[in-house]
């Protein structure tokens, strides 16, 4: 019915749409190895893909090599019309990551669910909750953190960094090397020379050397011109984090984004954080004000920092920020007011959820013994109850010279440490235990 050469180019047209097909379908991502790769820089459309996804992209990529080596016969066969087909029918299936005009909500098998919205929406392409299934690919935040700001539409380039000790993984030196502005803020004084060399001459940036403390940290962002107009908060002083970025928070000062180091060494269901103790400039006098006791965070132990729990739960989530990306212990809000209120809804924190960003972002990867051996011997920490957990805490390292006169908060209450650095309740301890910025305010 047909000519031979005819024949030869239906054949060709199958191929290439049988190609397409089991590209598109089952190996989207190809990276090296047959290991599905991070989707592309400025897509979050695909943040995890699961486990499955492995066991079967190596065959599927012995499949496609096989059907693109019978086209390029078809090319020998047919010249130039074959030559035509094979590039206009893999090249017509478009991105993988195709952009969506309207407002939808996504659900892939695997995938993290979003909400998105085209170019004319308010809400940019929004995470709601992190996949049930452990393990699979993750984004690496220091890697993609422009990419996850522009997609939440941060306008202000400019950024502070509290704890900017140069190292490997600072996320925000990256945005630094694309043209943002920053306030680097970092207790050791061996860390200008340090920018200097880290950053070209032309970097805007400003150093500064001091400690972060709660009872300055507002004048210290408010002196450098950093008060308002942040895009981006980073707080990473293994210390008292949360309790600075809530003296930022009551300060006002409510940056687009912010990314916070997680103390993962306590499961979601522990709300725990470090809270600092304080002393009276003058006990003589009642009005007299409260200065911050000081902390050696070089030994802190298992004891520093806030669990994820807290963070959500106590600070975040009542100031109207809710989690947009956990990625190991690092851990990113987003600025809910001025959504949609449909779209607020959605990000609303549950216990449930709490805990499946845990999981996703760092209980369940792969690599986590590896990456964070350290944490091995405390591992089943994540099977005990509050109540369990604290009794071991107070029995098996106490006591913590270091931590002597500051407090912790566990599910709602607090506790002290002794001159020792020993766990007090704080009730009724008030020989035993130092004053909280809480007192400076009661009084």
């Amino acid at each position: 019915l047909c000519s031979f050469d005819d024949y030869i180019h239906i054949h060709s047209v199958v191929l290439v749409m049988l190609y397409n097909r089991r590209k598109n379908k089952g190996n989207n991502f190809d990276g090296p190895e047959g290991r599905a790769a991070p989707p592309a820089a400025g897509s979050i459309a695909a943040l995890h893909q699961g486990d499955d996804h492995h066991e079967t992209t190596t065959t599927n990529a012995a499949n496609n090599n096989l059907l693109l080596a019978l086209m390029l016969v078809i090319i020998l066969a047919t010249g130039v019309t074959g030559a035509f087909l094979l590039v206009v029918g893999t090249g017509s299936s478009g991105s993988t990551h195709q952009e969506h005009s309207s407002p939808s909500r996504q659900q892939t098998s695997g995938q993290v669910l979003l909400l998105r919205s085209g170019a004319g929406g308010g809400d940019h392409d929004l995470i709601l909750k992190p996949p049930t299934s452990g393990g699979g690919e993750h984004v690496d935040m220091e890697a993609h953190l422009d990419d996850l700001l522009n997609s939440i539409g941060v306008v202000h380039k400019r950024l502070v960094d509290l704890g900017a000790a140069v190292r490997d993984n600072d996320p925000c030196f990256s945005l630094i090397d694309k043209g943002w502005s920053a306030l680097l803020v970092d207790g050791d004084d061996t860390q200008p020379d340090k920018w200097k060399d880290r950053f070209p001459p032309s970097s805007d940036y400003k150093g500064v050397v001091s400690y972060i403390l709660v009872d300055s940290i507002v004048s210290l962002l408010t002196s450098n011109g950093f008060e308002k107009d942040i895009g981006l908060l980073k707080i990473d002083i293994d210390s008292f984090d949360c309790f600075v970025m809530q003296a930022l928070l009551d300060a006002g000062i409510r940056p687009k984004a912010i990314v916070m180091e997680v103390n993962v060494k306590f499961p979601p269901h522990v709300r725990f954080a470090m809270q600092p103790g304080f002393v009276k400039d003058d006990s003589s006098s009642p009005y007299s004000s409260l200065t911050q006791i000081s902390f050696d965070s070089e030994k802190r132990g298992h004891i520093y920092g806030c669990s994820l729990g807290y963070q959500v739960s106590d600070l975040m989530h009542p100031n109207d920020y809710e989690i947009y990306y956990m990625d190991w212990n690092n851990v990113m809000y987003v600025d809910t007011r001025g959504m949609s209120s449909e779209t607020k809804e959605k990000l609303n924190h549950s216990d449930d959820n709490v805990k499946e960003w845990y999981d996703y972002g760092y209980w369940n990867r792969r690599e986590r013994n590896k990456e964070f051996g350290f944490n091995k011997p405390i591992s089943h920490w994540y099977e005990m109850d509050a109540d369990g957990l604290l009794k071991e805490v107070k029995s098996k390292i106490m006591p913590l010279a270091s931590h002597a006169h500051h407090h912790i908060q566990w599910n709602g209450k607090r506790y002290c440490f002794d001159q020792e650095g020993y766990l007090r309740s704080a009730v009724g301890d008030g020989s035993i235990c130092s004053l909280t910025r809480e007192s400076d305010v009661e009084e």
